[in-house]
């Protein structure tokens, strides 16, 4: 707003519960497993209102067939097929064709006569009854001719008296409307007759006076005339193109002749001038012949050669100017021929046009009189087959009756279908535990987790030094084996780069004894230190690894350690009587080369408030430090006890970790803010349990944010966490 810098997250605004995913919702459910069972706790109780404060709805099925006799007549046209479609249709397409009207009002006017004649003393109200009837189910059951009628009502009686009296109704109509239909049957034949008989007469007449209309033989002889006429003028102007394409040809041959005297052979005997070109071409050729036998003999300056050059020059001279007569000749001919040609060409396309208007003309004179003649004969032969079938449709048309045969009676219900135990429950309990865990995630997200790597960078004024990533495993143990039995696993990796980070220039100083410490159980300090004690000891360092979470040791249950009192740094320390006991009989060492163990059993009878700041714990980093090239101690987590403070004032460094969409932001900045304060050294924060996957850092992800300082942070900092995280 100011001109300040801006961090800009790039997931953007998550919505209002925050980021939502399948493990968080797992988690969070778990955490306020409270908040769930008051929901469905509300849920079922809702459900149990609702079964018994709605009014109960019963439901009463009865069952019916639709039968109709086929009909076995040939259909002659489409107005037949129009009279008696029905029998056409298979089950379900007549079925669909009378739903409407078995939803009509003449139906519901013939259920309620039925039902009030059948039970003449009902003080059931016509309203009433019209009210059921507007939710009554008419169905066709699969693969059958059944047709179920469901009725519901709010008493099982009146369903099942109303579903009886709705088949009756049904079948008193179908009754009504087959009657109907055959005399609308009979009445559209007899139409359809005298429509056919009118429609015949006029086609009759039509055709009548087109054969007077159209002269047909005219045309013929017009067109015949054409055709004979532009055979000629097209047999003539090929003959007269054939002789300019000789001419032509003959033109290229007298100037190739000019040049080549031996293509001479080329001209035809026929041609104008041939025998002249022939003789002057013969000449040359022997005047050639002569030349070359005497050069064979004598040089070119000998007198003979010369004069036999002077021959030939002029034998050639000869020869061109009797091609050039021959080809002036041929031209003058060319240009005779070409007016010729011209006029034949426009002949025949007039002849042509002539001959294509004859044939359209033509064409459609005798097209008319096939159609009039076919439409005719057609309009005949239907209205005598109207004439033939026209008794034979009547017979079909009564023969095509609609029968409603009922089914069994409808069974009086005994429970209602509404409401439904198992809808209403299953739904409540459904929206219950949906706004169950809608309401978890928004506590959850009102306790102001940390969302991901980036919201670290922007809450703490520290530099993040790793991302490790989530794995699957049900028992620690599992998860520091990856450091040994899977060197090139992701998380193994991120754990050497978090080794090499540390053993840089910029941390190396402060590396010798680094506090592994977090906000709150569960955030994986555990498995963090010791596997970063084991990427140590594969570097070439002997490490020491210390469990000094007394209140809640898991190191020796990481590595299955047969603890004792005599080998508990807990009870070692507090039954301590010297400044500085055997510390070395509290070290197990591991199949891991250079990696030494201490832990601690649970605190029996030990005090680890008051033994944190004791004389032998500082005996005891002496005694470490003097030892081992390299110590990572397990801490408590920071807040709940105040060791993580006495501990950071022993230890060169401290590495704070963290779990996104589960760590306390406020809780993780006040932890770093007061380290800080008191005087510890934290080296930074390492995010655990992250979905590379789906991070802003995984690799080929551009964020869109701005990489600048957040107000208050270490610029140099900042920047090599940002720095750490792009190549990373």
């Amino acid at each position: 707003m100011n001109g300040e810098p801006r961090f800009v997250h790039p997931a953007g605004f998550s919505g209002l519960v925050g980021k939502v995913s399948a493990r968080r919702i797992a988690r969070v459910a778990l955490r306020r497993w409270y908040v769930l069972a008051g929901f469905l706790a509300t849920g079922f109780l809702s459900g149990f209102a609702v079964c018994r404060l709605v009014p109960p709805v019963y439901e009463a099925v009865a069952t019916f067939t639709m039968n109709f006799n086929r009909a076995s007549a040939r259909y002659g046209d489409d107005m037949s097929v129009a009279l008696m479609g029905d029998s056409a249709m298979t089950y379900g397409e007549l079925y669909n064709t009378r739903l409407a009207d078995w939803y009509s009002q003449p139906v519901a006017i013939g259920l309620l006569q039925t039902y009030r004649t059948k039970r003449p003393g009902s003080k059931v109200a016509d309203d009433e009854i019209l009210d059921a009837l507007r939710n009554t189910r008419i169905e066709l059951k699969p693969m059958s001719r059944l047709i179920e009628v469901r009725v519901r009502a709010a008493t099982p009686q009146l369903c099942t008296d109303l579903a009886q009296a709705y088949v009756e109704a049904i079948a008193a109509n179908a009754e009504t409307q087959s009657d109907a239909r055959r005399e609308r049957a009979a009445k559209l034949m007899e139409e359809n007759v005298a429509r056919q008989r009118a429609h015949a007469n006029a086609i009759a007449q039509e055709t009548a006076a087109n054969r007077v209309t159209n002269a047909v033989e005219s045309l013929q002889t017009d067109l015949e005339l054409a055709e004979r006429s532009l055979s000629y003028a097209a047999g003539e102007l090929l003959r007269l193109e054939g002789e300019e394409l000789r001419l032509v040809e003959v033109s290229k041959i007298l100037d190739e002749v000019a040049e080549t005297p031996s293509a001479y052979g080329k001209l035809l005997a026929t041609d104008s001038r041939a025998v002249e070109i022939s003789r002057a071409a013969e000449e040359c050729l022997e005047h050639e012949k002569k030349c070359r036998a005497m050069l064979g003999m004598v040089t070119k300056r000998h007198p003979a050669v010369r004069q036999a050059g002077r021959e030939l020059l002029a034998a050639r001279a000869r020869l061109k100017a009797a091609a050039r007569r021959a080809k002036e000749s041929g031209q003058a001919s060319l240009r005779e021929l070409k007016p010729r040609i011209d006029s034949l060409k426009k002949r025949k396309a007039d002849l042509e046009v002539e001959q294509a208007r004859c044939k359209r003309l033509l064409a459609e004179a005798e097209n008319g009189v096939q159609k009039d003649m076919r439409r005719l004969e057609a309009a005949r032969t239907t209205l005598q087959a109207l004439l033939v079938e026209e008794n034979r449709m009547r017979s079909i048309a009564e023969s095509g009756r609609e029968v409603i045969v009922p089914g069994c009676p409808p069974v009086e219900p005994d429970t209602p279908v509404i409401p439904d135990p198992s809808t209403v429950y299953g739904i409540a309990m459904l929206v219950a535990a949906t706004a169950g865990i809608f309401v978890a995630l928004l506590l959850d997200r009102i306790a102001d987790p940390l969302l991901d790597v980036w919201d670290v960078m922007r809450r703490v004024e520290r530099p993040v030094l790793a991302r490790l990533p989530h794995v699957s495993a049900n028992e620690r143990a599992e998860i520091v084996q990856l450091m040994a039995d899977g060197p090139r696993s992701v998380f193994a990796e991120r754990m050497r780069g978090l080794r090499q980070l540390l053993d840089s220039p910029r941390f190396e100083m402060a590396s010798h004894c680094i506090l592994v410490i977090s906000t709150a159980p569960g955030e994986g300090k555990t498995i963090t230190a010791a596997s970063l004690a084991v990427a140590f000891a594969q570097a070439g360092r002997r490490m020491l690894l210390v469990d000094f979470d007394l209140r809640r040791p898991k190191q020796a249950e990481v590595w299955k350690l047969p603890l004792t009192q005599e080998t508990s740094l807990s009870h070692v320390l507090s039954a301590a009587t010297t400044r500085s006991p055997d510390f070395s009989s509290l070290v197990h060492p591991q199949k891991v080369a250079g990696l030494d163990v201490i832990a601690s059993l649970p605190p029996d009878g030990v005090d680890p408030a008051t033994l944190a700041g004791s004389v032998s714990v500082r005996a005891f980093f002496a005694w470490a430090r003097a030892t081992y090239e390299g110590i990572v101690v397990d801490a408590p987590p920071f807040g709940t006890v105040a060791d993580t403070v006495s501990l950071a004032s022993m230890t060169d460094s401290a590495i704070v970790l963290c779990r996104p969409d589960r760590t306390n932001a406020g809780r993780l900045s006040a932890c770093v803010g007061y380290l800080a304060d008191t005087g510890a050294e934290v080296l930074g924060v390492v995010v655990n349990d992250v979905d590379l996957r789906d991070s802003a850092f995984a690799d080929g992800h551009e964020p869109q944010q701005f990489h600048q300082c957040p107000p208050g942070a270490d610029p140099e900092a900042f920047e090599e966490t940002r720095r750490f995280a792009d190549e990373d």
